[in-house]
């Protein structure tokens, strides 16, 4: 990795994940080449793998990333004492591309379990739930896919139903 300009080392991150995500948008990971990714990005091999072990890795990062800002996006509502499901409905807008991706039938099937580990102990706290409460924990689970499901149709469907009605529905699902 070149630390010495890491502006560069970012951006050329980016560009890969960039070519990455259209080809994952466009075929199953498993026919995607490293040789055609590199072409698409305007990279050579070596460079490539300077970043990353092979186009599972590239997946990965993404999807942590993308787990991280949503995470990092909740923190920074819970020192405000709040978490708004509008916040939520919002990060969905500018992200629902990868998400409803990620988490549909050409997605990876991991992502949608490791988002929903990694969003549980900021929902049990909103929930007023307990850890190794196995009622709690299936209540959430269920909520969980509810809402992520509820957002998924709601970003393909978002000319059709305003983000406050998104949000009311989200609410009776959590509140029932």
């Amino acid at each position: 990795m070149n630390k010495k300009q890491p502006e560069r080392t970012s951006q050329t991150r980016r560009n890969i994940m960039e070519a990455f995500w259209q080809l994952y948008c466009e075929k199953d990971i498993h026919r995607i080449t490293v040789a055609e990714l590199c072409e698409r990005a305007g990279y050579n091999r070596s460079t490539f793998y300077q970043y990353y072990a092979d186009v599972f890795a590239v997946l990965e990062m993404l999807e942590e990333d993308l787990i991280s800002e949503w995470v990092k996006m909740i923190e920074e509502q819970n020192q405000d004492d709040q978490l708004q499901i509008l916040q939520l409905v919002e990060f969905y807008k500018n992200h629902g591309e990868y998400i409803a991706r990620l988490t549909g039938p050409q997605g990876d099937p991991a992502f949608r379990f490791r988002l929903q580990d990694a969003l549980r102990p900021y929902a049990y706290v909103l929930l007023g739930f307990q850890s190794r409460n196995i009622q709690q924990e299936i209540r959430y689970d269920y909520l969980f896919t509810g809402i992520l499901t509820l957002l998924t149709d709601w970003y393909k469907h978002r000319e059709d139903i305003s983000a406050e009605e998104v949000l009311n529905i989200a609410r009776s699902i959590a509140l029932r």
